[in-house]
């Protein structure tokens, strides 16, 4: 049976809608690196382990790994995201108005 264009080749697994997988990867990306701060949070980078932030987010441990290398690039990521969320950057669509309330 030949795939479609929407990859239907891999059944079951979503490739059937578009922007589908987007949205899986999304809440998967948001679940694993809220796992990853609980877990910082919890015992500290010396005891981070994969696999734990893995079990809490509710995803294979090959999913964590298939996005992150490495428990480096997992906190990197996991604190920049943080970092993020706490400072609004405005958008009045007037960039000195911007700039200046930014401060």
């Amino acid at each position: 049976m030949p795939s479609s264009a929407w990859g239907q080749g891999r059944a079951g697994r979503g490739q059937g809608v578009p922007g589908r997988a987007g949205r899986r990867g999304a809440v998967v990306r948001r679940a694993v690196l809220a796992a990853t701060l609980a877990e910082l949070g919890e015992g500290g980078y010396a005891s981070l382990g994969i696999e734990r932030v893995a079990a809490r987010a509710g995803v294979h441990k090959t999913t964590v790994y298939r996005r992150w290398p490495d428990r480096e690039s997992l906190v990197t990521d996991a604190l920049l995201e943080l970092a993020a969320d706490d400072f609004a950057i405005p958008d009045t669509g007037d960039v000195d108005r911007d700039l200046l309330s930014s401060r």
